[in-house]
């Protein structure tokens, strides 16, 4: 009897312990892409997380974000690494973000704070990525359901052309995602797994930025339309100017921006320039305002979308009698990094 009441003392303590510090912690994760370095092959991704709903908010412990990736798109990681981050890697921690070091004002009424230890990607190996984050000291940062917490921003070597799939690991595959919530002060618990988003995302094979010229000049009696780039050829994020000079001055003049095509004599409809010609078909042309030269500067958005992009570019001038109009040069322009 006695063995039989101990027992059932020992089992209602541990039972009221573990509901005392139970907890509605809930959490939902995600990888999201950053930007794309086309010059390098580097894709910069971010971890994040947030809480499922408002009664599911907490303190964060600690985090193991574990995510698997397609090594044909990003090539293994070998040797295994063992130290918080390798510069030697094909992924590593290019930055911390929003749980990083000392934070102030982690508590009510903002009087406490909380210091998080290096992050780390110990662990990870060949197509699997393990990142660790975990609270040295204080108060854990609250993590809100109205807001995703940027934890990491990871580096990652990509293959040009390639399709990487990031696949964040739940609680039916091992090692898992997993994070734990502080309860006062030594108080540690493992928080609800809420909805986990896998990233999946298109690395351009982005061609080398190109300028060739396709179709000769033909000038009239100015000597014009002569076209010049300012810089090198197009690049993303880049402005990229185009200059036509020698120009007659009449407000018949333009930038002609379209897509290549076989040269059209202009002498079939009257004009005495020789060898003027369009060897474009425009999509449009942007007008000049007058006088000897004009220039027309195109932003190139940094979006590797845009890359590979090709367009051609022609100036066109009105020589300012009869049907003659001077040609530029067509040059054929290719968008690269």
């Amino acid at each position: 009897m006695r063995h039989t009441t101990a027992l059932l003392f020992a089992f209602t303590v541990a039972a009221f312990s573990s509901e005392a510090v139970a907890q509605n912690g809930r959490f939902d994760a995600r990888l999201t892409l950053f930007e794309i370095d086309l010059s390098t092959g580097t894709s910069f991704v971010d971890v994040e997380i947030k809480a499922s709903s408002p009664s599911e908010e907490f303190a964060l412990a600690a985090l193991d974000f574990r995510f698997d990736f397609n090594i044909d798109a990003i090539p293994p990681i070998a040797p295994p690494i063992t130290s918080p981050n390798p510069t030697d890697r094909t992924v590593g921690i290019e930055q911390e973000l929003d749980i990083s070091g000392l934070i102030s004002g982690t508590g009510p009424e903002g009087t406490s704070f909380a210091v998080y230890d290096e992050h780390s990607l110990s662990g990870s190996t060949h197509d699997f990525v393990s990142l660790g984050v975990v609270l040295g000291g204080g108060t854990g940062i609250t993590i809100r359901h109205d807001a995703w917490s940027k934890v990491t921003r990871l580096r990652l070597d990509t293959i040009p052309g390639s399709t990487p799939t990031l696949h964040v690991r739940s609680n039916s595959e091992f090692p898992p995602t997993v994070a734990s919530e502080q309860i006062g002060q030594l108080t540690f618990v493992q928080v609800a797994e809420g909805t986990f988003h896998d990233l999946t995302f298109q690395v351009p094979d982005c061609d080398v930025p190109g300028m060739v010229t396709t179709c000769s000049p033909g000038h009239h009696a100015f000597g014009g339309p002569l076209l010049d780039f300012e810089g090198s050829a197009p690049r993303l994020g880049e402005t990229l100017a185009m200059t036509g000079t020698n120009l007659s001055g009449s407000l018949l003049s333009g930038l002609m921006v379209g897509t290549g095509s076989a040269p059209v004599p202009l002498s079939l409809i009257g004009s005495l320039v020789p060898n003027s010609m369009l060897c474009i078909q425009p999509w449009a042309t942007i007008p000049t305002t007058g006088g000897n030269s004009s220039t027309v500067a195109l932003d190139i958005l940094a979006d590797p979308l845009f890359c590979g992009f090709t367009f051609d570019v022609q100036w066109i001038d009105y020589a300012g009698m009869g049907m003659d109009f001077g040609t530029s040069r067509a040059v054929h322009l290719t968008v690269g990094y």
